[in-house]
């Protein structure tokens, strides 16, 4: 299995087999959705005569916020069409990471899996890697979601502990002998 993790600075493609992490198909590179944000919000700053942060296009592309220029907007359209203009080249980069990493198609991986902020806007060109492959729901909350789940599951022991109305207590053999004797 691989998991491709798309996020605003940062992709993190990761190769599993039989639950086993793969270091050497495996890699992290600065290359994620920010790039393409920067990119935007500089080349609309500069056509606008006004500063433009990439959260700005960031927000304008999630939530629907407008980008507010002289008492107008920029257009949504407009703006997806530039955003585009600037999403294929990161595609392109990302698509040459994972032939690298894994060969055209990932022939030797059973599951593609796609996950982090950054799937929903490369999702018109992750089929070109390869055709089967899932992006996760709500991806771009897959890192969080993991995390509470290893969370519960490291502290399954002492909730229940806490549940029962007592502490858990971490003793070595010795302490325990010394504990069952006084």
């Amino acid at each position: 299995m691989a998991l491709v993790d798309i996020g605003t600075r940062t992709t993190e493609l990761i190769c599993f087999s039989d639950g086993q992490y793969l270091n050497h198909e495996s890699a992290g590179v600065v290359l994620g959705v920010g790039q393409v944000y920067t990119q935007v919000a500089q080349k609309l700053s500069s056509q606008h005569q006004r500063q433009i942060d990439a959260y700005e296009v960031d927000w304008a592309l999630r939530e629907g916020k407008p980008i507010k220029i002289k008492g107008g907007v920029v257009e949504r359209k407009a703006l997806e069409t530039l955003v585009q203009h600037y999403v294929r080249p990161l595609a392109t980069r990302l698509h040459n990471e994972m032939t690298r990493l894994w060969k055209e198609g990932a022939p030797g991986v059973d599951y593609l899996l796609y996950c982090g902020g950054g799937s929903a806007l490369l999702a018109p060109y992750l089929g070109h890697f390869r055709d089967d492959y899932t992006i996760l729901p709500d991806s771009q909350f897959t890192n969080a979601a993991g995390y509470l789940e290893y969370i519960r599951l490291t502290t399954q022991d002492q909730t229940r502990a806490q549940d029962q109305g007592s502490a858990p207590v971490q003793q070595d053999d010795a302490s325990a002998q010394k504990a069952s004797h006084a």
